[in-house]
């Protein structure tokens, strides 16, 4: 995407090829609300901390979306107050996409 602007084309024709909306690119290049330690930035960075961070995703979706019924919304409001944000993307469109993948893994015959 920074590729794509530094070659001279607009936000609106770089959006359009990356498939992806303008208020994602605001989101990307925006400074994190909370930033996190850089601590642990670089753990997230390894593989056991993207491990990590799946593991806390997985748990959220499965005990306050899928258990609890109160939808994925509030896994994205969760991502919010907890910083997890600043490392997992919350929006809604993500998260659904992500809910319905697990949905499918969850009923996938062993």
């Amino acid at each position: 995407m920074a590729q794509a602007q530094q070659d001279g084309q607009s936000q609106r024709a770089a959006v359009s090829r990356a498939g992806v909306a303008r208020s994602t690119l605001h989101h990307w290049n925006a400074a994190p609300a909370h930033p996190a330690p850089a601590a642990l930035s670089a753990f997230v960075e390894t593989p056991e901390g993207v491990a990590w961070l799946r593991r806390i995703l997985v748990a959220a979706h499965w005990r306050i979306a899928a258990q609890s019924g109160a939808g994925v919304r509030m896994v994205c409001d969760f991502l919010e107050l907890c910083g997890l944000s600043a490392f997992i993307g919350a929006s809604d469109g993500t998260q659904q996409a992500f809910h319905a993948g697990l949905g499918r893994f969850l009923l996938e015959p062993i």
